[in-house]
Order: structure tokens, then C-alpha cells, then sequence
């Protein structure tokens, strides 16, 4: 599952962030957070441990495609 950092907590061992190359809304943000938890099941990549538990790597999550943010957007999230 993906979620927002709105509090800017410290990411530990067991999390990764992505962070954002050129500045972005927080609605943007959050939109892309939507879109990916809604799309989770056709991402490439990742690997699934006992339980169901899915986790990306930072690489694996550079080389998932997703729409151009302002798509995102303007389309929220279909």
C-alpha cells in the first residue's frame, strides 16, 4: 500500500519515499497515491512475502510508468 507523508516523518527501515523531482502540489501527491494503490495489482516488479506483503524496491518503483501528473490530475485518478 502506498500512502503521503503529510507530517514529514522520518522514513525508517522499513518504508521507502519517493520524492519528487520538480516541486508538486499536495493534491498531486495525493492523487498519485490513489492512482497507484488502485493499480497495484498490474505494477511490475516488487516482490510478495508471506501474507500478502508487496515491496518495491527504490529501483523497481523508478521503472514503474505512470501518466504525467497533470494527467493525474485532471483525470483523478481513473
Amino acid at each position: 500500500m502506498f500512502a503521503t507523508n503529510p507530517d514529514r516523518c522520518r522514513i525508517v527501515n522499513v518504508l521507502h519515499g519517493i520524492h519528487f523531482r520538480e516541486e508538486v502540489g499536495e493534491d498531486i501527491a495525493t492523487t498519485l497515491v490513489v492512482w497507484l494503490n488502485n493499480h497495484r495489482d498490474t505494477l511490475t516488479g516488487g516482490r510478495t512475502y508471506h501474507g500478502g506483503l508487496r515491496k518495491f524496491e527504490p529501483r523497481e518503483l523508478e521503472a514503474i510508468l505512470v501518466p504525467p501528473l497533470h494527467e493525474l490530475d485532471a483525470r483523478r485518478v481513473k
